[in-house]
């Protein structure tokens, strides 16, 4: 048979057994390999790849019932108690992976993550065709997961780089095991990386629009002014300025109004609202980025927003009233926005 593309169709990541145990010096009741650590810390860069290219994210977790009940046959072996509900390195990684809200979960009680779980369901409904597996141990959970994934048809993609096993020896023998099944299959972080760079969306960039989010309590206001704005020279007034100057000015947007969040979605009501949104509900999920930057991708819409925090900023807020206008001033010592609408009119 051909060597098979790398991705086909629907990929999906599956981050096996990546628990807090992974980031700490002692893993209780499994030996691993040198560079076990090392690689689980690469795996991070995986999981940053596939969320940038919209993939859909599964964690596993092994754990087991502290009467032993649920072992089965795996201390039969070399493993001793492991992934025992209640110590600390059986919770899944989840801060030290970058989970979203939007990613999945699944707890098993045996070594593949297919076996007595849901996982097959769940990826029946993403219409998933190929599975990337990270995580450990190699020779273990990802290699029987990956077999059961092959046995059902999947694509199968194991970075090798980001698994870690047992030993070195047994690390490399399921590799080979796993490259056997489905040649191709064994990759390293920076090639899957590069593979799913291309699979996002080219997009449009604007470059054009100057934003400014201020946010006192749980107040908020959003101005986007165009960045090159014409001068009001001589001009008192706006009817006083040229048409297509008026024109670049009053293509400004925005909005005031309450932040609510809820089950990680953020979303924003807009009760002061200038020039709409095409969109009836504006909300997104946020993040903050390797780099300190929040990341804002919609719920709704296909949009994503990086936001960069001013120092030194404190907001307040406080409401504003005119003779037949209620509204809102956020305000800070050097700067304000001020929302006003007329009473009884639709935002």
């Amino acid at each position: 048979m051909p060597r098979q593309p790398t991705l086909v169709g629907q990929p999906v990541l599956i981050v096996v057994d990546i628990q807090k145990s992974a980031f700490m010096d002692h893993k209780a009741g499994i030996p691993v390999m040198p560079g076990y650590h090392a690689n689980m810390e690469r795996a991070i860069s995986v999981v940053a790849a596939a969320h940038d290219a919209a993939i859909p994210v599964v964690f596993i977790q092994e754990i087991h019932r502290r009467d032993l009940v649920d072992y089965g046959r795996e201390l039969d072996g070399t493993e001793d108690i492991h992934c025992m509900e209640g110590e600390p390195g059986t919770p899944v990684a989840f801060e030290e992976m970058g989970r979203r809200p939007d990613d999945y979960f699944i707890h098993k009680r045996r070594y593949s993550a297919f076996y007595g779980t849901e996982l097959e369901i769940l990826l029946k409904g993403l219409k998933a065709q190929t599975l990337i597996l990270i995580g450990g141990l190699t020779d273990v959970c990802v290699h029987y997961t990956f077999v059961d994934a092959h046995q059902g048809d999947y694509y199968c993609r194991v970075i090798g780089d980001c698994v870690g096993g047992s030993s070195m020896a047994a690390h490399e023998a399921s590799l080979n095991a796993m490259e056997y099944l489905q040649e191709g299959a064994v990759l390293t972080a920076d090639q899957i990386a590069a593979e799913l760079r291309s699979l996002r969306a080219p997009g449009i960039e604007d470059s054009t629009t100057r934003v400014h989010w201020v946010q006192a309590g749980q107040w908020c206001a959003d101005i986007r002014v165009p960045l090159i704005r014409p001068g009001v020279g001589e001009a008192g007034s706006l009817s006083a300025m040229s048409g297509s100057d008026l024109a670049v000015v009053l293509s400004a947007e925005g909005f005031a109004g309450r932040t609510m969040l809820a089950d990680g979605v953020c979303t924003w009501h807009r009760e002061w609202n200038w020039r709409g949104f095409p969109c009836p509900v504006d909300a997104g999920t946020l993040w903050f980025n390797e780099s300190g930057r929040l990341i804002e991708e919609g719920v709704h819409a296909d949009y994503r927003e990086e936001w960069r925090k001013l120092p030194g900023s404190s907001w307040r807020a406080e409401a504003a009233h005119s003779d037949d206008a209620d509204g809102l001033l956020i305000s800070d010592d050097r700067s304000f926005v001020l929302a006003l609408g007329q009473r009884g009119a639709p935002a």
